[in-house]
This record gives C-alpha cells, structure tokens and sequence, in this order.
C-alpha cells in the first residue's frame, strides 16, 4: 500500500485520529485493586488441581481481570473504540 493512494485530506485526517488517540490513552489507576487478579490465581490452581486441566478461556480471563486492576473498569471502553476502527 503506497501513501500515494490516499488523499492529502485523508491522511491528515489520519494524523488528527492518532493524536486524538494518544490524547485520549487511559493511565493507569493510582491505586490498583488486585483483589481480583489474586482470587483468579487461585481459581486457576484451583480449577487445574481439582480437574487436571487448565480451566477454558482461562488466559483471557485473567488478561481483562489484570488489565481492570491496572487502568480502570473502564478501560474496555477504550479498547473497544480503538479495535471498532
């Protein structure tokens, strides 16, 4: 894909989006709650100790469970407005 193939207007349209983007990037919180990253660590041992198996879906699990603890409950929201573009 070359530059050439997009407009002038397009491409600073482009910049303007990923400036409003990195404006818009969540922090993380000041005072993170792991309460519920360690509870799903010892779910996961749990689960792996009673049934012999990694429990289904579990890495996503905990990505979103650490990734709430870090920015926020809100942070889905971003991440769903930048992935829908």
């Amino acid at each position: 894909m070359s530059l050439k193939e997009y407009s002038e207007k397009e491409l600073q349209q482009e910049l303007n989006d990923r400036k409003q983007r990195k404006q818009d990037t969540p922090t993380p919180v000041e005072e993170p709650d792991y309460s519920d990253v360690f509870a799903s660590a010892v779910e996961y041992i749990t689960e792996l100790s009673e049934t012999g198996s990694e429990p289904k879906d579990y890495p996503q699990y905990v990505f979103e469970t650490v990734m709430e603890a870090v920015y926020g409950k809100n942070v889905w929201d971003y991440i769903n407005e930048i992935n829908d573009l």
